[in-house]
Formats: structure tokens, C-alpha cells, sequence
């Protein structure tokens, strides 16, 4: 057998299939809008997806989509609502059963998003700024050298860049080992009431995700454990990650969202 960047091969002889300047592997909300992030700044991104991706990305049809998306992402205007508080909820949401002390806000002008059409609407604007999509691609090694990442998969294929983002979501443990990095991360069942179907949360302790460089690898960054909230803050998200892999931040300045809270508990 031979060895190619930390690959191990014996029969299939290892082919770069491009050069990238980020490569982010995971298309959920915060892989993809990262990517978009980057794209956006003019950079060459690659989104890997492990999960075949039909009927999704390309089509003329769908740019309504993403321009009500894009209004979105680039408009948080404040809006006018009004919050209540305990029995005040109780009284003007008598159909919730949510607690004694609870506190909630009402936005008379919010709406639902439904979430594949929201993904989908971030990809195409990947796509529009010259991002590339490859789906149904396997991680199975990623090579941190000093000033390039090498990311293999699919039984031989390689693809180069200068920095490779991981936003693996709930089963983030088998390729986050991949860099040396081991986090308190427990995927929990949960249900979600607008399918027939359970979902799984990557939590951390504290419910706060980690959006960091890997310490001693500047070209890895990470944005794992997100607790149940990552949707919400998929274009925060986006905008911290392309600031850590193109070199603008070197590590998280928000010590609620790094690696460092959870040195003492971690083998980094």
C-alpha cells in the first residue's frame, strides 16, 4: 500500500480533481452559507455534500426564491411587537402550554420559512457568485499541511485548497477526528412537528456551537454543535467562518462560541 497526505491506498492511484481556495464540506445551512459567504468576497469554494442532492440548484424558477432570501439575509430591519410575560402570555396564547415563567415576543409581520426551500435558495446564491456544489462525495481523510489542505474521498478523488471549512453537523465526531480534534459533542433525538419524523441535535454542554480554527492547523475551521439553533443563525454563522478561512480573524474573539471553553475537557 502507499500513503498520500495521510490517505492510505493500495490500489487506486490518488488524482487531484481541482484546486480550490476554501473548500467547506457539509450543505446544510451553515456549510452553504459559508460558502455563499466566500463566494460573495470573490474566493473559488467548493461545497462537498456526503447526501445526493436531487431536484435542488440550477433552475431559472427558483431565482424568486432567491431574491425573497437575499432581501432577507442583507435587511434585519427592527420591526414593531410586543412581548409577554407570564400570565400576560398565558392570556393572549391560551392555546400554548409552555410554563409559568415563560417570556415571548410577537412579531405581527414574521412568517415561516420553510427550511429546504430556504437551503436551497442560500445554495443558488452560492452558485451565483461562481461557488461549485458536489454532492454525493465521501470524505474519508483531510491532510492539513502548512499552507494547503488536501481533502480525499469517493474511493481515490482529492481536492486541494488553501483552507477547508467542516460543518458536519450532528455526526461530526468521525471527521472531526480526522483533524485531531475530539469535542464533547452528543447528538440527541428530538421531535419535529412540522414532519413525521425525529431529527437529531448535535449539543453541547453549554448549547453553544463552536465556530473556531482548529489550534495548530490555521487552514481548518469549524462550525459544529449548534444545539438546535444553527438554522436561525445559518448567515451569522457564514459571515464568522469566511472571516476564520480567509485568514481575516486568526481564532474566535467570542469566547462563548471557541474551542478554548472546553480545553480542560477535550484532547485538542
Amino acid at each position: 500500500s502507499a500513503r498520500c497526505g495521510g490517505y492510505r491506498h493500495s490500489v487506486i492511484m490518488i488524482m487531484s480533481a481541482g484546486h480550490y481556495d476554501h473548500i467547506v464540506i457539509g450543505a446544510g445551512i451553515s456549510g452553504s452559507s459559508s460558502a455563499y459567504q466566500m463566494a460573495k468576497r470573490g474566493a473559488k469554494v467548493l461545497l462537498l455534500e456526503k447526501v445526493k442532492m436531487p431536484n435542488i440548484l440550477y433552475k431559472s424558477e427558483e431565482m424568486e426564491d432567491t431574491k425573497f432570501l437575499n432581501k432577507i439575509i442583507n435587511s434585519f430591519d427592527e420591526t414593531l411587537g410586543s412581548v409577554y410575560e407570564g400570565q400576560d402570555f398565558h392570556v393572549k396564547f391560551a392555546y400554548l402550554n409552555m410554563g409559568a415563567s415563560i417570556t415571548g415576543y410577537f412579531d405581527p409581520s414574521g412568517g415561516v420559512l420553510t427550511a429546504y426551500n430556504t437551503l436551497r435558495a442560500v445554495q443558488n446564491l452560492a452558485l451565483q457568485h461562481g461557488a461549485q456544489i458536489v454532492d454525493g462525495f465521501n470524505v474519508e481523510d483531510i491532510a492539513s499541511l502548512p499552507n494547503l489542505v488536501q481533502v480525499f474521498g469517493n474511493g481515490g478523488e482529492m481536492y486541494t485548497a488553501k483552507s477547508v471549512v467542516l460543518c458536519p453537523g450532528p455526526w461530526a465526531g468521525n471527521l472531526l477526528e480526522k483533524v485531531g480534534v475530539r469535542l464533547p459533542l452528543q447528538p440527541t433525538k428530538v421531535p419535529i412537528y412540522d414532519w413525521k419524523a425525529r431529527y437529531f441535535l448535535p449539543n453541547t454542554p453549554d448549547k453553544n456551537p463552536v465556530i473556531d480554527t482548529v489550534p495548530g492547523k490555521k487552514n481548518v475551521v469549524i462550525a459544529v454543535g449548534f444545539s438546535g439553533i444553527g438554522f436561525k443563525l445559518g448567515p451569522m454563522t457564514g459571515t464568522m467562518v469566511a472571516d476564520l478561512a480567509m485568514g481575516i480573524k486568526p481564532r474566535q474573539e467570542v469566547e462563548q462560541l471557541s474551542m478554548r471553553r472546553f480545553n480542560k475537557k477535550s484532547n485538542l
